[in-house]
């Protein structure tokens, strides 16, 4: 399924103000077309890796992929920079930590990573090798993903640029669910019963005043840099940001 997210959203000639490209969506065929497509795509010369990350594990090296660990729910979840992290993470927190949570400093809680350690949420690499393969083959696992242009937007003052296949082994583990922070409403519901989520916007405003002018040679050169995370999400640039160049 290939659809540019932006496109939809900004399309005309509805008649409608409140408009909804997905109001009609089978959603339990959306979220299987995401993995099938992801699943195929690792599959192919360009995207499937020399060496896996179970592959470095064995041979004793510990790349940092950010996996955050319920151990009791048995659930995994990747942690991408601006793609809603914090939230996921302080709702992890939450099903780790149910007798702790309520007790903890509000501070804490309301950080900008909820809360790290011993009575917090921690990472994969945490546990020994040996134990990390047996729950990324057993463990539900989960990510959020959103229109790279957007993210790269979002870290425009901050140091978050990795590209999605790199901060997250992607075409290393088979994914339980994809989801997109342009259907975050649905795609948590799915995941979760309740998530703190904002509405997703329509608003392009922001992402027009900074990528305009930008040129096509340069908007071409950032979409060949992060060629992977469109690719592999089903993400295209939008016309309309091609049309303003």
């Amino acid at each position: 399924m290939r659809y540019s997210l932006l496109d939809a959203e900004s399309e005309e000639g509805s008649g409608e103000s409140d408009y909804d490209p997905f109001k009609n969506l089978d959603w339990e065929s959306e979220y299987e077309a995401r993995k099938i497509r992801l699943r195929q795509l690792c599959e192919t010369e360009e995207f499937k890796p020399e060496f896996s990350i179970q592959d470095s594990w064995r041979n004793g090296s510990s790349p940092d992929v950010r996996f955050v660990v319920d151990e009791n729910n048995k659930v995994l979840y990747c942690e991408l920079p601006k793609v809603g992290c914090t939230n996921w993470k302080r709702t992890m927190l939450q099903l780790i930590q149910p007798k702790t949570f309520g007790k903890l400093a509000f501070d804490d809680i309301k950080g900008p990573h909820g809360h790290y350690g011993e009575e917090g949420y921690k990472y994969i690499t945490e546990w020994p090798a040996e134990e990390r393969l047996k729950m990324v083959d057993t463990f539900y696992k989960f990510i959020f993903v959103r229109h790279p242009l957007e993210r790269i937007l979002s870290a425009y003052r901050i140091r978050h640029w990795k590209r999605y296949v790199d901060l997250c082994g992607i075409c290393s583990f088979d994914w339980n669910f994809v989801g997109k922070l342009e259907t975050v409403n649905e795609d948590s519901q799915f995941v979760l019963e309740e998530y703190p989520v904002k509405n997703r916007t329509t608003d392009h405003s922001m992402i027009i005043r900074y990528y305009k002018g930008l040129g096509k040679h340069w908007l071409d050169k950032l979409y060949e840099t992060y060629k992977p995370d469109f690719d592999l999400f089903g993400y295209e640039v939008p016309n309309y940001l091609i049309d303003i160049q």
